[in-house]
């Protein structure tokens, strides 16, 4: 993604090896817009890859679309608002498809930023082999789609913090040597590293305070079965307690029976 443009402007501007003269720079205003860009969301994916999941997948999905549906539209010849309306249609379909389908959106997510870790470090290393390092990027990247099935938080954190982290070393190296070179692998590889802790402590967290909740409304209903269970006690006890009263009322009935007709037969005689 945005490491991948600054690869762009770099040959575009003839890097620190190229001959400029040969190439056309980039506006300055154009320039320092993609920096910034690849500053902010490198920052957002860093930190926060996991809990925007889901967003990395509608608009993953909505550039995917858009490019299929250019694609189409070549294809079948189509022109004016058939084409742009085959662009976008498609796009809009596969935004909302990864929006609503949580793990769809996570296995293509996963695998755009994989690809384009693996490529984007693969062209700025060896730009010579771009065939061979963007298949690499394919495979890699369909491999960890697969497990981010299973594994969401670890193999999301790790991707979104990595591809983060190269987003922020690309543009920050730019900025500062006008060039992509080795202080762009050292904020990689720090920024990656402190936003998958970052990450990884969040997720501790909010796992915490679900097991937390979860703890609660256990007590809850455990108390509340306790409560029943000593109300029903409770009840047993002052029905068993009536039950008592009424039988010694009855005995007293009977003792009392007893000596009336022990009178009667004493008078008798």
């Amino acid at each position: 993604m945005m490491n991948e443009a600054s690869l762009i402007m770099e040959s575009l501007t003839g890097g620190a090896d190229g001959p400029t003269s040969v190439f056309v720079a980039l506006p300055k205003e154009l320039e320092m817009i993609i920096l910034i860009a690849a500053l902010v969301i490198g920052v957002v994916f860093c930190l926060f890859g996991q809990k925007i999941i889901r967003v990395i997948g509608v608009v993953t999905g909505l550039l995917t679309g858009a490019v299929l549906g250019t694609v189409a539209a070549v294809v079948f010849g189509l022109s004016g608002g058939a084409f742009v309306g085959c662009v976008a249609g498609t796009g809009l379909l596969l935004a909302i498809l990864f929006g609503i389908f949580r793990k769809a959106g996570v296995f293509w997510s996963v695998l755009v930023l994989s690809a384009e870790i693996v490529s984007g470090i693969g062209l700025l290393i060896s730009p010579s082999y771009f065939l061979m390092i963007s298949i690499a990027g394919l495979v890699v990247g369909l491999l960890l789609a697969i497990l981010a099935v299973k594994q969401e938080e670890l193999v999301a954190v790790s991707v979104t913090a990595i591809s983060g982290g190269l987003m922020i070393g690309s543009a920050a190296s730019w900025f500062i040597q006008g060039r992509i070179g080795l202080l762009t692998w050292v904020i990689t590889v720090l920024l990656a590293v402190l936003g998958m802790v970052v990450q990884f402590m969040m997720h501790s967290r909010k796992m915490g305070r679900k097991e937390k909740i979860h703890s609660e409304k256990f007590r809850e209903a455990v108390s509340m079965e306790s409560e029943v269970e000593k109300a029903r006690m409770v009840l047993d006890d002052e029905l068993a307690g009536d039950a008592d009263e009424d039988a010694d009322e009855d005995m007293q009935d009977i003792d009392d029976d007893d000596d009336d007709i022990e009178i009667m037969n004493t008078e008798d005689l």
